[in-house]
This record gives C-alpha cells, structure tokens and sequence, in this order.
C-alpha cells in the first residue's frame, strides 16, 4: 500500500524540470519614505524558455495602483515614464529592473511599507501563465549594499 501511495505521489507531483521557465529573483520593494505616498520595486526577470514572453503587468494586494516604468534620457534630461507596451524578453534573457532602468512604482498602498514585510506581487504575461514571487521591504541602504555585494561576487 505504502508503496502504490509513492509511485501515485510521484505521479502527481509536477516535474522538477517543469517548474517553471520564468524565474523571478530577488524581488525588493524601497521602504516608504515619511510623507512620500509611493515607492519603488525592483526584481530580475529570466526567460528560460525557446519562446520570447511579453510582460503586460504587475498586480498585488499590497496597491491597488502597481505601474512599470522606466527611465530614459531625454534632451540631455533623465525622464522616468510609465511603460504602456507589452515589455518583451526574448529566449534565454535576462531583464533587470533597477534603478535608473525599467522599475516597479506602487502608488498609495494599502497600508505603509515597513522595511523587513514580506509580501507578494504577481506579474502578468499576455503568452506565459501568470507568475506569483514573493519579495521584501528593504530600505534603500540596504539595497545599495546588496548591489554592491552582488558586484564583488
């Protein structure tokens, strides 16, 4: 019995190889500054599939107001806007949502953002099923540290 319970275990359980060929890492959301009644998040987005995939957007029950934007140079000038297209990641790429670049901007959250909550934000593919990460409040400190970290590695 024990045994037909395994192999029927087995069989039911997902494929390690079938997990998933999006991978999310490193999801942080910037601690909410006093006053300020928005903040950033940052992650790295990986396409491990043969197939590019279009990010259309983020949702989570932390907002109800989640935008992608990105920063560009304009007339010598550093703009940030929001992003209105589909933002593509072709096979086997790498997208990095960081500061100066493409980012996360929460506008009035439902409660304040402490450093050291977690939380859960889901990006929504328009080709690829929905993806659920969970993520950390960290303030900005912290964050310049991490990046750093990452670089002497």
């Amino acid at each position: 019995m024990k045994r037909a319970l395994l192999i029927l275990m087995a069989l039911l359980a997902p494929p390690a190889w079938a997990h998933s060929d999006i991978k999310v890492t490193d999801l942080v959301l910037r601690e909410m500054l006093p006053g300020v009644k928005s903040t950033a998040g940052y992650f790295t987005l990986t396409n491990h599939s043969d197939k590019p995939v279009a990010l259309q957007s983020v949702t989570g029950k932390i907002s109800t107001r989640i935008e992608i934007h990105e920063h560009l140079m304009e007339n010598g000038m550093m703009q940030m806007q929001q992003v209105s297209d589909d933002i593509i990641i072709k096979p086997h790429q790498q997208l990095v949502f960081e500061p100066g670049g493409y980012h996360l901007m929460l506008f009035k959250p439902n409660k304040k953002i402490k450093k050291g909550e977690a939380f859960k934000l889901v990006l929504n593919f328009k080709t690829h099923k929905a993806v659920t990460v969970d993520g950390k409040v960290v303030s900005v400190l912290e964050q310049q540290q991490q990046k750093q970290h990452k670089h002497h590695h």
